[in-house]
């Protein structure tokens, strides 16, 4: 689960609609190397739940390959 960092002062990108902001949302996960960066909480509200369906769809993908035997191929 995305885990919110607070404190960095800066003028960032948003990385959903691209707006600059001075007093951005920071949210780092487990499987990404750099903090995602956000504007306001509805761009990053936006962004976590296209993440955890992107989540989802990997852990039902690798879930139906075991089952059909496709990770011994």
């Amino acid at each position: 689960m995305p885990l919110e960092i607070k404190g960095i002062e800066s003028v960032y990108r948003c990385i959903v609609c691209g707006k600059l902001t001075s007093n951005p949302i920071f949210y780092k996960t487990c499987c990404m190397n750099k903090a995602a960066i956000f504007c306001s909480q509805q761009c990053a509200q936006k962004w976590i739940s296209q993440w955890i369906r992107n989540q989802e769809q990997i852990i039902r993908k690798s879930a139906q390959s075991i089952k059909f035997g496709k990770h011994l191929m």
